[in-house]
């Protein structure tokens, strides 16, 4: 309804392309889709990559030599795919909520498997929350590195069956997120961020909140996701409708 009158939709994602295809093809999406929370931007219709955002060859090797020292199962999101190892097999069943396309290789973290992959966007850790902030702290030690800088890291909780005190590392570039990736999509269609209406419900969408003109969160989002956000809906996940009632309560419908 919204594409009849006129308006482009699209999706802004933390999963990958690989992962997202479906569900843009599914309702109708033929341009541009951001995925990896900003850091690949695909045409769907043309599967043409239009952005590429990688970790830098310097940032990405520190990153390497602390996770291949704390242990972590570590998994690459390179080439529109996951790379991981043994270590990472008992999480898969949590990692493929980002894509379904898996690479095993012998060690994501050793310098040969490491070499291997290319074009890495992101990178997740797990273990016990005290492996996780090892990384941190070890990475964090002294932000004035010019390494350091170009990395963001962001640390949750994974909940699944039979999973317990199961923390994740995200790293991605720091000059990357939802917030650049709408920037982008608005120039493309031709827009200002100012006419942008977003609608989201976790972490990764607050830099996107702070670009778009209209942000709505979710009921069930966290509070300082709703925060963030200038307008709460109504609609919860679980019963669906954001987007209508996003839609309707922006003047779009």
């Amino acid at each position: 309804m919204l594409r009849r009158r006129g308006v482009p939709v699209t999706i802004c994602t933390g999963r990958m392309y690989s992962g997202t295809r479906q569900i843009a093809q599914q309702l109708g999406i033929e341009g541009p889709v951001a995925c990896v929370d900003g850091s690949h931007i695909v045409h769907v219709s043309t599967r043409r990559n239009l952005l590429i955002a990688t970790l830098e060859h310097d940032a990405a090797e520190m990153l390497r030599q602390w996770l291949s020292q704390i242990g972590l199962a570590s998994f690459a999101f390179a080439s529109d795919a996951i790379a991981h190892d043994p270590t990472g097999v008992r999480y898969l069943p949590l990692v493929r909520a980002w894509s379904e396309r898996m690479i095993a290789v012998k060690s994501v973290t050793s310098e040969e498997g490491w070499a291997t992959l290319k074009e890495i966007s992101a990178i997740v850790a797990i273990g016990d929350k005290d492996a996780v902030d090892a990384v941190v702290a070890g990475m964090g030690a002294d932000a004035s590195v010019p390494w350091r800088q170009r990395l963001q890291m962001v640390t949750f909780p994974l909940r699944g069956p039979g999973v317990k005190n199961c923390w994740a590392l995200l790293v991605r570039r720091a000059d990357t997120d939802k917030g650049t990736a709408v920037a982008w999509l608005a120039n493309y269609h031709g827009i200002s961020v100012e006419h942008v209406v977003a609608v989201g419900d976790w972490v990764n969408d607050v830099p996107m909140f702070k670009v778009a003109g209209k942000s709505f969160v979710m009921s069930q989002a966290p509070s300082e996701v709703q925060q963030a956000a200038s307008h709460v809906l109504a609609a919860h996940t679980q019963s669906g409708g954001g987007i209508r009632e996003a839609a309707e309560r922006a003047g779009l419908l």
